[in-house]
């Protein structure tokens, strides 16, 4: 079952509060041309919002909240997008408003992106311009 909150903007929408636990689980309704992405993130992001847009609208931004959510292997800190137009999105850091990744969502599909090692290295190699690119 591929799971995601769908709108009819094809634009990521946080789950609301009132309707869904701050980490609990997250039922997503995806198909067609919406995707949802699921991103991994470090200890050091909890509480914070990470903005998406699409890679060629970088104005365009919406974003998530982070916060714990349960896996087979242990709780792990997310931020959930479960509404995207399949396409090319950039990820932007919460702290410095660099550049974190980039991730490529499919229609229909649940793209995971694990960026709990790149932040940390970010971090310790001082370099805002370290990212990680992903496709589905």
């Amino acid at each position: 079952m591929n799971t995601t909150d769908t709108t009819s903007r094809g634009v990521a929408t946080p789950l609301s509060e009132n309707t869904t636990p701050r980490g609990g689980p997250a039922v997503l309704d995806i198909g067609g041309d919406i995707g949802a992405l699921v991103v991994i993130v470090p200890d050091e992001l909890a509480g914070t919002e990470i903005e998406i847009s699409p890679i060629d609208a970088a104005q365009s931004r919406t974003h998530t909240g982070v916060h714990p959510r349960e896996f087979r292997t242990g709780s792990r800190l997310v931020a959930l997008f479960p509404a995207l137009h399949c396409g090319d999105y950039q990820l932007w850091h919460p702290h410095d408003d660099t550049l974190l990744a980039t991730a490529h969502v499919v229609g229909d599909h649940v793209t995971q992106l694990d960026l709990s090692h790149v932040v940390a290295e970010r971090a310790h190699t001082g370099d805002p311009e370290h990212h990680v690119h992903t496709h589905h």
